[in-house]
């Protein structure tokens, strides 16, 4: 599904704050992606890829990604599960009007990787 974000600012550490903030629709207004290629060990950065997703969470734990459907999500501490908890991203940032989230893949042996995300509030 999706990976995310960057480390800015405060992390927020009461999961009940996190899920009242959360609800509403969030644009991606930056984003960097890292990946170590499996055969050459080369870290890749690509920026912005994810500029222009929007995500709109709701009350009753669903969570929409414009062009990628919805699924499921559910806020444990700074961490958010989506998608039946296949999907996990530490909750970085979240105030009213933004968010952070950031994904670390890098305990795969095959693909890793790590992404962050920058949301504003629509």
């Amino acid at each position: 599904m999706m990976l995310c974000i960057a480390a800015l600012g405060l992390t927020t550490s009461c999961s009940k704050d996190n899920e009242d903030l959360i609800i509403g629709k969030w644009k991606c207004v930056s984003s960097v992606h890292q990946s170590v290629d499996p055969d050459t060990h080369e870290l890749n950065t690509y920026n912005n890829e994810s500029v222009g997703m929007v995500m709109e969470f709701t009350e009753d734990g669903k969570v929409t990604i414009a062009g990628g459907g919805t699924s499921d999500y559910s806020i444990s501490g700074n961490t958010l599960y989506m998608d039946g908890g296949r999907t996990q991203l530490e909750i970085k940032k979240l105030t009213k009007k933004e968010m952070t989230l950031f994904a670390d893949n890098s305990d795969d042996s095959e693909y890793q990787s790590t992404a962050t995300f920058n949301f504003e509030k629509q």
